[in-house]
């Protein structure tokens, strides 16, 4: 039995926001998915079927042709993809960041500064970096099964964890301000 609208608005919280938070946080979102879906298989169609470079200048080819590809214009909308990219995971890593210190801000009582920010980037870059160089080199060797489940390990482990460390707000007794 439901005691106050209060516990009832948690308990509704907790059924209804928390999967969706664990289904975006997992997958990013479709949007994204879906724009990358389409760069990559212009990318997969012109290097595969038209025995094009797997740039980003060839999915270009029925505009500027052989020669727009290979030339300069060719190299300097790679330049581009290339610097468009860096800021894309560069803004990326700084918005977590700031999102990761406004929680522990709220939640733990850790200050809310840039070294703080940096410090998180620095462990997410550190934490990230082995499965994103081991799983590659492992698929290389033929231990494709082994880097799956390994990478699938990793990120599983990062639900759980936030599942049970950032979820607490479920759980409070009203008493947080």
């Amino acid at each position: 039995m439901i005691s106050s609208s209060k516990q009832a608005m948690r308990i509704g919280l907790a059924c209804c926001l928390l999967p969706a938070w664990v289904s975006a946080w997992c997958s990013g979102a479709q949007h994204p998915w879906d724009l990358y879906a389409v760069v990559a298989l212009s990318q997969a169609y012109f290097q595969f079927r038209k025995s094009l470079p797997g740039l980003i200048s060839s999915t270009l080819y029925p505009l500027i042709g052989e020669r727009g590809i290979r030339g300069p214009i060719g190299k300097f909308i790679d330049a581009i993809a290339v610097i468009v990219t860096l800021f894309g995971v560069a803004t990326f890593l700084g918005l977590g960041a700031q999102q990761l210190t406004t929680g522990m801000n709220f939640q733990f009582g850790i200050s809310n500064t840039t070294t703080v920010a940096v410090l998180l980037i620095a462990i997410i870059n550190l934490c990230e970096e082995p499965c994103q160089t081991v799983c590659p080199r492992r698929e290389m060797d033929g231990a494709i099964s082994t880097s799956n489940a390994s990478a699938r390990e990793w990120h599983s482990g990062k639900v759980r964890w936030a599942i049970c460390f950032c979820a607490t707000f479920f759980v409070d007794d009203g008493t947080k301000t």
